[in-house]
């Protein structure tokens, strides 16, 4: 069994000039490198971390003109991933 997940390292916050600093309400919409994978061999019961992968999300225009200028991406998935012929899809958004 596989889990996709946004993840990030707990940046929740960011500066801007025109306001100073800005915390937001939830951080887990960011990613740093992309969505993780987790493999799981007992049918969901635990998710060894040395089971872990990244699925890497190309940075666009609306990345870089975010307030982390694209460093990290504002984005979340919000569709159950369906496989077809061997690949897996699943839809996402990005977000300012």
């Amino acid at each position: 069994m596989y889990c996709i997940y946004g993840y990030n390292d707990g940046k929740l916050h960011y500066d801007t000039p025109a306001t100073g600093h800005f915390d937001l309400p939830r951080g887990d919409m960011q990613l740093d490198a992309g969505f993780r994978v987790k493999l799981s061999t007992d049918h969901g019961r635990s998710y060894p971390t040395a089971i872990t992968a990244t699925i890497p999300v190309r940075r666009t225009k609306i990345d870089r003109e975010n307030p982390w200028n694209g460093v990290t991406m504002g984005a979340f998935h919000c569709d159950k991933p369906v496989i077809i012929n061997h690949t897996v899809y699943f839809a996402f958004e990005k977000v300012r």
